[in-house]
């Protein structure tokens, strides 16, 4: 189980709405050894994996846009998993 120390949370939280989420994707890529791959896969479960791919999606396209998504490889984990029903199921209807 990824346990994230309470004041960790507090403090990013602080800080905004991005680095809040950025304190549950990093704990993830760090379960993950810092990539996601199809052997490690199984170590998230849905909920941590739309995280993940939420964070994917969005340093991505503030970066380079959608190409540089897809040059990166993120293309197939976002769009050929059921990443937007995962996010309209968690209440962001508008991003999905």
């Amino acid at each position: 189980m990824i346990q994230i120390p309470e004041q960790k949370i507090i403090k990013a939280a602080e800080k905004g709405m991005d680095e809040f989420l950025k304190v549950f994707t990093d704990a993830y890529l760090e379960v993950l050894d810092g990539g996601i791959t199809a052997e490690n896969m199984h170590k998230l479960n849905g909920y941590q994996h739309t995280l993940l791919a939420f964070r994917f999606f969005t340093d991505e396209v503030r970066e380079g846009g959608f190409v540089q998504l897809i040059q990166n490889g993120y293309g197939g984990y976002l769009f050929d998993n059921p990443a937007a029903k995962a996010l309209k199921s968690m209440g962001a209807k508008g991003l999905s």
